[in-house]
């Protein structure tokens, strides 16, 4: 005997962990916790094995995360169902996100990465897809494009200070893109800068390019302590009453997690109206 259904799917307060140990993945992660409301229409036919289901016109809320998309799975009622899940979210506190979502669903290393550079932020999915497959120890994969508003963490191994940031940033396999990123950086202010940090076996690893303004006393500053060179850092050092502007553009690359790691790497610095004072 083989089952058809087409209908609507209306849920209240449905017990998230109890749905994720029906459909997977496996082990459900700590994080994964609360209750759902759900609406959907549902389609569900005989697969080559067990079922197949698309949730189509889906809605969601989960606390203070609202999705809307599509959503299928394959191989219901067999030992290794696949999904695959497309939505969008509204803007939500990234703090909130991974409280809901769990980080390493992204990639092992973003728990640590978001905990140690004290990340956050508002975040906007713009459209998202999860797939993955209901199996011991699954490496789910999430990729998508996400809109990040008042931004914030500590970058570098001197921790400095990034606030009110905004930025486009694309989630790829082994990898996070991010575009048009504007904001404070330690004294930079920062325009359409662009970064894009690669998961590696060693670790994460970044390669950023500032494009932004400071005044001429913080590049001083900045260079003595992003610049390896003692000679240049004494000379910088001597120099009093600096005023001005400088518009810049460079390059930080590095080990994202290592003492030492992320290093300037090169760029172009064009000074407007500067005045200084070097001892003789």
């Amino acid at each position: 005997v083989t089952l058809q259904f087409d209908g609507t799917l209306e849920a209240a307060n449905l017990n998230l962990r109890e749905m994720a140990d029906f459909f997977g993945p496996r082990p459900i992660p700590e994080q994964l916790q609360g209750a759902v409301n759900l609406h959907s229409h549902v389609r569900a036919v005989p697969g080559v094995a067990g079922y197949d289901v698309v949730l189509s016109d889906l809605s969601a809320n989960l606390e203070q995360l609202r999705l809307a998309g599509q959503a299928s799975l394959s191989g219901l009622l067999t030992p290794q169902p696949t999904f695959a899940c497309t939505f969008a979210a509204s803007p939500i506190q990234l703090s909130q996100l991974f409280t809901t979502v769990p980080a390493e669903w992204m990639h092992p290393q973003l728990p640590v990465m978001i905990k140690e550079r004290e990340m956050d932020g508002m975040v906007e999915v713009v459209s998202a897809t999860i797939t993955g497959a209901a199996a011991a120890g699954p490496q789910l994969s999430l990729t998508g494009e996400f809109r990040v508003t008042q931004g914030q963490g500590l970058i570098g191994d001197n921790r400095v200070p990034a606030k009110d940031l905004t930025a486009v940033v694309s989630v790829e396999a082994g990898r996070v893109k991010v575009s048009n990123l504007s904001g404070l950086y330690g004294t930079i202010h920062m325009n359409e800068s662009k970064a894009l940090v690669s998961f590696l076996e060693a670790g994460p690893w970044i390669e950023w390019d500032i494009t932004g303004t400071m005044t001429a006393a913080d590049l001083m500053q900045h260079l003595g302590k992003t610049v390896k060179s003692e000679q240049l850092s004494r000379m910088l050092a001597t120099m009093r009453d600096v005023a001005g502007m400088a518009a810049l553009t460079f390059r930080m690359v590095g080990p994202v997690d290592q003492p030492g790691g992320v290093t300037f790497a090169g760029g172009e610095i064009t000074v407007q109206h500067v005045s200084l004072t070097h001892p003789s």
